[in-house]
């Protein structure tokens, strides 16, 4: 009776032995199943998504910022005494005014544009062998607190291929287009040539010499 009882418990041991495995590993499964019932398991990607606007916005105030950052201090440029002579038959025009920068920074009047004629350019004028020479020039410019005068016997702006002739009384606009990016709308007074002070240089009968 004592052997089949130590046979008993052997086999008990043997089944227990083979079963723990089985038992352990059951439990294992059934923590991780009652772990993705409890808790579920979030990316480290999805944690760190962003909402599709939310990221736009982010994007354009960064832009905003780094314009604002390397945008030039533009300089604050005033005009006066805008005029221009009448031009009875000629195709060519001219324009004088005064630039006051009033700014910290240097400028450049650049270019020019209206709507009045074919083509603007800036152009200087000179003296050689007693004839007035025109040719054109790429900028003009306006030192910080400064005041450059443009007027027949220096720079001025050049109207070409006027589309309209100018006639004394008449007020046109012109835009001033500057190298910091500044534009400026100039009132044009057309006069004759007896009311002006200086018309010795006539811009408009085609006697002039372009280089």
């Amino acid at each position: 009776m004592r052997l089949s009882f130590l046979k008993a418990a052997v086999a008990a041991c043997v089944i227990m032995t083979f079963a723990a495995p089985s038992f352990v590993a059951a439990q294992d499964e059934t923590v991780e199943n009652n772990g993705g019932m409890s808790m579920e398991a979030v990316p480290a990607a999805d944690a760190l998504m962003v909402e599709p606007e939310v990221e736009a916005q982010v994007e354009v105030q960064a832009e905003i910022q780094a314009d604002q950052e390397v945008a030039p201090i533009a300089a604050q440029i005033s005009v006066e005494s805008g005029f221009a002579y009448e031009s009875g038959s000629a195709s060519n025009g001219a324009v004088y005014l005064s630039l006051t920068n009033n700014g910290g920074a240097a400028d450049s009047l650049v270019s020019a544009t209206a709507d009045f004629a074919g083509s603007v350019e800036l152009h200087t004028t000179t003296i050689e062998a007693d004839v007035a020479q025109m040719r054109p020039i790429e900028k003009i410019e306006v030192l910080p607190g400064a005041t450059v005068s443009l007027n027949p016997q220096a720079d001025h702006i050049m109207l070409i291929g006027l589309t309209e002739p100018l006639t004394a009384g008449d007020v046109k606009t012109i835009t001033l287009n500057f190298a910091s990016g500044a534009t400026a709308q100039a009132e044009i007074t057309v006069m004759s040539p007896s009311a002006a002070t200086d018309a010795d240089h006539d811009h408009g009968d085609g006697t002039h010499s372009h280089e």
